[in-house]
């Protein structure tokens, strides 16, 4: 293999994502925030024929003439969700992830997510990273960039859909919008 033919990239382990900075709140709602900006500008391709498809799910049928296919058990699938984001970004990557509630019995996560980086213009693979604490992170920064545009609806605690969880989490976000009085436009952090 020459050098013009190799291909390198990073695997980062869970600990190597923690290393490089994937539990850094402030950081994840700031990029959250120029994401957002991106998705609006359309600077951004995903699955599906509209380009926007939050992926391809592999499920199981009830019944198979193949005995070693899985059942379609509760939350037993398998999902991939490719996207391209522009901007400073430029990448492309694909969260790939399989689900199984069974996983807790195994002292597993229900999902278990991979993050695959590509180089949109060669197609190479930059990085293949763990994705766990990457997907509860950006899944944690959503309402974070969100909250400042809406402490007046945070009020009221009573959010239609949002369940006992959902009005607990409500709850904390009101608590600590009310605690930290920011300048107008000042994200709380």
């Amino acid at each position: 293999m020459n050098a013009e033919t190799r291909i390198d990239f990073l695997y980062l382990s869970e600990p190597d994502m923690i290393k490089a900075g994937v539990t850094d709140m402030a950081a994840c709602v700031d990029c959250m925030e120029e994401m957002f900006g991106l998705l609006h500008a359309g600077d951004y391709r995903m699955a599906g024929p509209n380009n926007d498809s939050h992926g391809a799910m592999v499920v199981f049928p009830a019944e198979s003439p193949f005995p070693t296919m899985p059942k379609p058990t509760a939350d037993r699938r398998f999902m991939a969700m490719p996207a391209y984001l522009g901007g400073r970004f430029c990448t492309t990557g694909m969260k790939w992830y399989g689900s199984n509630i069974a996983n807790r019995q195994r002292g597993l996560p229900r999902s278990i997510l991979m993050f695959t980086l590509n180089d949109t213009e060669t197609g190479a693979p930059l990085a293949h990273m763990s994705a766990n604490l990457l997907s509860a992170y950006r899944t944690g920064a959503v309402p974070g960039w969100r909250a400042p545009s809406c402490p007046a609806r945070l009020e009221d605690r009573r959010h239609p859909g949002a369940g006992r969880d959902g009005e607990d989490d409500f709850g904390r976000l009101h608590g600590r919008l009310s605690e930290n009085r920011h300048a107008e436009g000042e994200r709380p952090r």
